[in-house]
């Protein structure tokens, strides 16, 4: 089996045009490992790789949903592509509107090999000192609260602005769970321990959105109506340079998933803070000023950061 996480595989059902019974695997490392599962009868394969087995169900009416994780794209004549469901939506980006289904057949293994280079290949941020400015005066703006009755208050958004030692021009965005007690000419633990932390790397400036808009200091009281519409934050989206994930690495899972179907398509922005110990995307108030920010770049990273569901083997 292939070293690395599979993220796209084709299956020519029994009949189909070219090669009856041929599967290909595609990794995230480029390795490619094919079989027919015909002819070559790889029970171990199927038993290791769970979800080809339900896969070909799926395709032969048995069950009537794509495994949970996956997207499913006929290519015609009998030919079948899934990918993970975050890789599906780059790649549908990246291929266009236009091309038939039939074509895809031929270019999808360079096109998903495109987009994984594309993502490992985005810069890289290194710190420019190493220790913070615990006197870096932080006063966030456009951090309007709205009264909603019984539901209590919300905020869209908060934005900070401050003299970096460089002044850096990118422009970051950063996703977390819910607002705290940071308003306008207000900072809080969260808000201000993130400034300082970009600060590090000579960045001036960030604005704040988050997973729900319902403002609580207690993740128990969010409000679930108040989930964030990120369609409506394109226009964030869109001028942003790096969207940074710093919602934490437990909880809300569902709610993370829906999110990644806007999210994906910026997933040449994405990046995350890992900790010390290695584990991401770390949330401010939780981190220390030692981690580090890193790119969102492969199927285990898009796991992690709950904008999917990791990608085991044995799915």
């Amino acid at each position: 089996m292939p070293k690395g996480t599979i993220i796209a595989f084709s299956i020519a059902e029994n009949g189909a045009m070219g090669n009856p019974g041929n599967i290909t695997l595609l990794t995230d490392q480029n390795e490619l490992y094919e079989f027919n599962y015909i002819y070559d009868q790889k029970e171990s394969i199927f038993k290791e790789f769970q979800v080809l087995k339900k896969c070909i169900d799926y395709i032969n009416k048995v069950c009537m949903e794509v495994p949970d994780g996956w997207k499913h794209i006929d290519m015609e004549a009998g030919n079948h592509l899934f990918l993970l469901e975050w890789l599906d939506i780059l790649f549908c980006k990246t291929k266009g509107s236009d091309i038939l289904p039939s074509d895809i057949y031929a270019v999808w293994i360079d096109t998903v090999n495109s987009i994984m280079k594309h993502l490992s290949s985005r810069k890289e941020y290194t710190k420019e000192k190493s220790d913070y400015r615990s006197d870096l005066n932080i006063i966030p703006y456009d951090a309007e609260r709205k009264n909603m009755g019984n539901s209590g208050c919300i905020r869209e958004n908060l934005s900070v602005k401050w003299n970096s030692i460089s002044n850096r021009t990118e422009k970051i965005v950063a996703i977390g769970i819910n607002p705290s007690t940071a308003e306008n000419g207000k900072s809080d633990t969260t808000v201000t321990k993130l400034c300082r932390f970009l600060d590090q790397y000579g960045f001036n400036n960030v604005t704040m959105i988050n997973l729900f808009e319902s403002v609580s200091s207690d993740q128990n009281r969010i409000d679930q109506k108040t989930q964030t519409d990120f369609s409506k934050k394109r226009g964030l989206l869109d001028d942003a340079d790096i969207i940074l994930i710093v919602w934490g690495i437990d909880g809300h899972k569902e709610k993370k998933r829906e999110a990644a179907s806007i999210l994906a398509e910026y997933a040449e922005k994405l990046y995350c803070i890992r900790n010390q110990n290695g584990k991401y995307p770390a949330h401010p108030s939780r981190m220390s000023y030692a981690s580090t920010i890193v790119k969102i770049n492969s199927a285990a990273d898009f796991a992690a950061c709950g904008l999917c569901p990791f990608p085991k083997i044995n799915h």
